[in-house]
């Protein structure tokens, strides 16, 4: 129970809407603390399944909210090897997972960049944009496409039918 009220200390608490871009990680990297080792083993590495990071992988605690009583989400950045990753996990009053996923980021896959944005709103729906762009060209917005995903009550991220 102590560490975990420890790992909340390095995840402010925000107050909804918020958009996540490439450019959002110099923001929190400014403005958060970096999680120490021993609280990235023991969650952070928790939830990523067990597996041990390499040299090359790195986490930055981003922020947390409640979208639901019993609930708190958590969002965290992970960078490894050409993966630039948004990742918001949900936990029960007992700090357990109920469930993770990634959320937006950037994907380099040879000459192909993949890159998505999210924009979680106050009724804690995660509006997404994705697309892709070769890496001698720039990123077209209007080539994008839209989802979404809601927290639900029980705290599962679920994708959503349609986006409106």
């Amino acid at each position: 129970m102590k560490s975990f009220d420890a790992l909340l200390g390095y995840f402010p608490e925000i107050t909804l809407p918020v958009t996540l871009t490439d450019e959002s990680v110099d923001i929190i990297n400014a403005s958060n603390d970096p999680l120490p080792v021993g609280l990235t083993t023991e969650f952070i590495q928790t939830w990523e399944g067990g597996e041990e990071a390499d040299e090359f992988t790195e986490y930055m605690p981003c922020f947390r909210f409640k979208p639901h009583k019993d609930i708190t989400a958590m969002v965290y950045w992970k960078a490894s090897l050409m993966r630039y990753e948004f990742i918001m996990v949900t936990l029960n009053d007992k700090h357990e997972v109920i469930s993770k996923k990634t959320i937006c980021g950037t994907l380099v896959e040879g000459d192909l960049i993949k890159k998505s944005v999210a924009r979680i709103d106050e009724e804690f729906i995660i509006h997404i944009a994705a697309g892709a762009h070769h890496a001698d060209s720039e990123f077209s917005a209007q080539h994008s496409q839209p989802f979404a995903m809601e927290i639900m009550a029980n705290g599962e991220i679920a994708f959503m039918a349609g986006d409106d």
